[in-house]
């Protein structure tokens, strides 16, 4: 980690990190449009949710397609980086039971100074390098990862969109409340959200031989 702590060193912009190059073939996402994976994600709407949430899951399937794919396209991930290579080997020990779930899930550093990270409704995970550089040990990332493929796999990117748009138009046993009422509660259910994946990641991260 010492190569990756210099990183942290350096001004804290975007471009500064120059270091660390993509290499290899594009992976299989990046030859598909950005239409034509929002047309296959609308796909899953359920029809047995009300007209306002299909409409809701319509949107946050459209705009966050097409977020995904300006984010992989603008130059902000690396693509088979040395780092991306060693986190994508850690995902591999969290999952090593669930190889289908393995298979759904893309890694990727994000060229961000930010201590942050976040899973995406497409399996796309990225790991910030100003998170990277300030982890401590293999084992932190490990437990990182995990809270991220709950994220995606539980779908709580799409769940807390929804969930807001509910909430915001007091649709479905919401009533209607003052703006300030609304925030509190998107952010109650937010942090929900959190706490779960928490609690699944720590379950998934006790099955591996990583140190308490």
């Amino acid at each position: 980690f010492l190569c990756i702590h210099a990183f942290s060193m350096r001004a804290q912009d975007p471009g500064s990190y120059d270091g660390i190059h993509s290499k290899g073939e594009l992976p299989d996402g990046f030859m598909v449009t950005s239409t034509e994976k929002y047309l296959k994600s609308a796909g899953r709407n359920d029809i047995n949710q009300s007209r306002e949430v299909r409409l809701a899951q319509d949107d946050f399937f459209l705009k966050s397609n097409f977020y995904i794919d300006a984010l992989q396209f603008n130059g902000n991930v690396w693509i088979n980086d040395q780092i991306g290579d060693y986190v994508n080997k850690v995902a591999d020990k969290l999952l090593t039971k669930n190889p289908k779930l393995r298979d759904e899930i893309q890694i990727y550093i994000a060229r961000f100074p930010d201590v942050n990270a976040f899973a995406t409704d497409q399996g796309v995970i990225c790991i910030n390098l100003g998170l990277i550089a300030k982890l401590r040990s293999e084992a932190e990332l490990a437990f990182i990862l995990g809270h991220e493929i709950v994220h995606f796999e539980k779908k709580h990117a799409m769940d807390g969109y929804v969930e807001q748009v509910k909430i915001s138009k007091g649709l479905e046993g919401y009533k209607e409340m003052s703006w300030n009422e609304s925030v509190s509660k998107i952010h109650s259910y937010s942090k929900d959200l959190e706490f779960a994946a928490d609690l699944a990641g720590l379950e998934m991260y006790l099955n591996t031989d990583y140190d308490i």
